[in-house]
Order: C-alpha cells, then sequence, then structure tokens
C-alpha cells in the first residue's frame, strides 16, 4: 500500500450515508492524514479545509485535513453512525440510494479524532485494509513516542502549521504569523507586528527578500517565544528561577542554567517537599529535558555535553508545564487490591446516563456508537432503555434500544 506519494482508493462515507470515491494519503512528514477526491500530484494537496481547526468536521466537504497528534484510535468494521445511515440508506431503497454503494463491513474502518469526529472509510480492495490500519497505527506509536520529546510550545505550533501555511511554502509570513497569534490567543496591533517581524529577521540574519518569504518552522518557534518572554510585564518563570537558585552563579555571572544537585535540593526536597526523589533520578529527568525540542532564544550557553548536570532555564519552564510536575500524586492513580472490600455503592462510579443518544433527549437519535465512545472516555456503568422491536419469524419481539 503506498500511501505517502499518491494515496489509496477508498470510499467516504458522509454524515447522512452518502459514499463516495476518494483518496487517503499521509504527508511526507507523517503529520497529516489527507482525504482527498483525486490523487495527490508531486506532493501537493491543495488547499484544504482543515477538520482539526474546529470549523466543522463531520459535514460533506469531500477534501480534508486531519493531524495526527487529534487521532484517538482507528475502528474496524461498521461501528459509527455515518455506517448505520449508509446501511439504512440501502436497505430501505431511500432516493439516496443511487449516491450509496454496498459497504463490506470487512474492508470498513473508521479513524476516530477530537473525542467524538469520525472519518469512515471502506478499502476499494479487499486485502488493502490491515495493510493501512498497520501503517496508521505505526505512524501513530511514532508519534506518541516522539511527543514526549517536544515541548509544548513546539507541539502547539505544529498543531496549526498547516492550518496558517495554506500555500504549503514552509514558510509563514507576517500576515500569517499575525494568524498564528489569534490561534494561541496572544494579540498583537498589526503594527507592532510588522515591526517585531522585521527587527526578529534582523536579528537572524534574514535579508530583506527572505523576510518577506516568511520564518520557516524553527525560526517561528524561537519568534514565538522571544515575544512571549519579551512582553510578560513580570516574568514568572524569571522569578521563579532566580528566587529558588539566585541571579547570580559562583564565577559571578547572571544565571543561566542549574545543578541537578541544587535542583534537588533547592527546588524538589525544600519548596517542593518531595520525599520519593535521588540525584540519579533527577539525572535522568535532566537528560531527557535536555533533549527536548523546545523553542528557546538562541544563546552562547548550550549544554552539548554532560546533559545530566544541567538544565537552563527554558529546560526548567518545560518541567514546570510538564506531567512530571503535576500537582495530582501519581501514586493515587495505581489500582490497590486491598481497597477492592466493599460493597458497590460505597465506590465512585464513572457512569453514563442516556448512555444511547447521539444528543438532546428530544430530537437525537440513538446509536451503538454512543457506548464505544462511553467506554472509552472511562465510563464502567452504562445505560440500556430496552423496548420491543420488530417481531421475528417465530413471533417472538427483536429487543431494540431507544429513548422510550
Amino acid at each position: 500500500v503506498e500511501m505517502g506519494s499518491r494515496g489509496v482508493n477508498v470510499v467516504k462515507v458522509g454524515t447522512s450515508g452518502k459514499t463516495k470515491k476518494s483518496f487517503l494519503t499521509v504527508s511526507a512528514d507523517r503529520f497529516t492524514v489527507y482525504i482527498t477526491t483525486s490523487k495527490v500530484k508531486d506532493g501537493k494537496i491543495g488547499l484544504l479545509r482543515r477538520v482539526i481547526s474546529g470549523d466543522g468536521g463531520d459535514g460533506e466537504q469531500s477534501e480534508r485535513a486531519i493531524d495526527i497528534g487529534s487521532i484517538d484510535r482507528i475502528q474496524k468494521g461498521q461501528i459509527t453512525h455515518k455506517f448505520e445511515l449508509a446501511r439504512k440508506s440501502i436497505s430501505i431503497g431511500s432516493p439516496r440510494r443511487s449516491r450509496c454503494m454496498p459497504l463490506d463491513p470487512n474492508r470498513c474502518f473508521s479513524i476516530m479524532f477530537r473525542g467524538e469526529r469520525t472519518l469512515d472509510l471502506m478499502t476499494e480492495e479487499f486485502d488493502n485494509r490491515d495493510e493501512i490500519l498497520d501503517i496508521l497505527n505505526k505512524i501513530l506509536e511514532v508519534y506518541q513516542s516522539a511527543k514526549s520529546q517536544v515541548g509544548n510550545d513546539v507541539a502547539l505550533l505544529r498543531y496549526i502549521w498547516i492550518d496558517v501555511d495554506k500555500d504549503k511554502s514552509n514558510t509563514i509570513d507576517c500576515n500569517e504569523l499575525g494568524k498564528v497569534l489569534t490561534r494561541i490567543n496572544f494579540y498583537m496591533k498589526k503594527s507592532q507586528l510588522e515591526s517585531t517581524y522585521q527587527s526578529f529577521g534582523k536579528i537572524i540574519g534574514l535579508d530583506k527578500s527572505t523576510r518577506r518569504k516568511g520564518l520557516t518552522f524553527e525560526q517561528c518557534c524561537t519568534f514565538l517565544h522571544k515575544i512571549k518572554r519579551d512582553t510578560w510585564q513580570v516574568k514568572p518563570v524569571n522569578q521563579i528561577w532566580f528566587d529558588l537558585f539566585g541571579e547570580f552563579m559562583n564565577n559571578g555571572t547572571q544565571r543561566t542554567r542549574v545543578s541537578a544537585e541544587s535542583f534537588l535540593r533547592k527546588f524538589l526536597i525544600k519548596k517542593q517537599k518531595e520525599k520519593d526523589v535521588d540525584l540519579e533520578k533527577v539525572r535522568k529527568m535532566f537528560e531527557r529535558l535536555n533533549q527536548l525540542e523546545i523553542a528557546n532564544v538562541a544563546s552562547p550557553n548550550t549544554l552539548d555535553s554532560d546533559t545530566y548536570m544541567y538544565i537552563d532555564k527554558d529546560r526548567f519552564e518545560a518541567y514546570l508545564m510538564s506531567a512530571e510536575n503535576d500537582v495530582f500524586d501519581p501514586k493515587k492513580e495505581q489500582f490497590d487490591q486491598a481497597c477492592m472490600k466493599y460493597s458497590l455503592s460505597e465506590y465512585w462510579i464513572n457512569s453514563s446516563h442516556n448512555t444511547y443518544l447521539t444528543g438532546d433527549q428530544l430530537a437525537s437519535q440513538s446509536s451503538v456508537e454512543m457506548y464505544m465512545y462511553a467506554l472509552y472516555r472511562g465510563c464502567r456503568c452504562v445505560e440500556l432503555d430496552t423496548w420491543d422491536g420488530d417481531y421475528d419469524a417465530h413471533g417472538v419481539p427483536i429487543p431494540i434500544v431507544y429513548h422510550g
């Protein structure tokens, strides 16, 4: 299966159950999945309305892009509401039937993303589905592994980059940069942005022509990091950094890094009151932090060696915002068999009411898809309202679940 350069033939199922022949393609950088009506030529997709931007996502628009980071899982078979509608359209001979082709469950799958959104597809060739799913799942595994080595600022910019870089030039100019700032809720006057943009371009050595073309992804990361720091009226990270470790190092210069020993003694033990930590754990943490791809302003103080001994202020900020510094005690998430000795009513149970409904109680439909979503969200108590449905050949009513 060749998903990278030209895509594979699939059938897309729309919101109303209508089907349409399409092409499924993965971008060269493995960050985006495209669904298009024609084959990709020379790696160029064209101008797409991206699902991840939040403007729709379940409509009938045939050309879309889904960020790999927004994909929750990939499901075999026909388990979504769209597939239900497609089956009904075919079985009852509705006016839409001419626009719905037969769907083989053994060739169908759904890409579940952003909670409850789905991209529902059927491969045109029988043997292709499992191979396609294997490719997509491996890409997801690699992404999740790489994600742990990327700072929050960088991950956020990757998330919205394709929305802004409409011409696929791999650069964004001043106007496009303004759209990035809007997306991250950072407001700056147009004149101020233009002045800051030009000044930044000169600082990093870009001539007028290159500045007109725009910043690369890495340059944009640095720009965002710089204006965030420059516009802070009170610089919280600086304040915490200097309060904890002092403004100056032993050689009299301003502090640019902190040792593992000081981090352990002054921050984790004295300030955070952590007990289950030692120097070895801190050094392993420092190695991970120094391998992070983060947005920082270029500095001569690099940490090319001894990555387990020191971190700089940018890595310290990354640690403050990381899961390792979560306020919730991770030990509380571990299962303790000794606690499982009380009656069921003594426990808090994640439960779901009217699980089967796709929306409100008055106008929405019932769908088996909703049970899947509830279970994946962590619900362990679901509701089934069961009624007598149609009768079978022996006159016995077939159970049906709906809101009565």
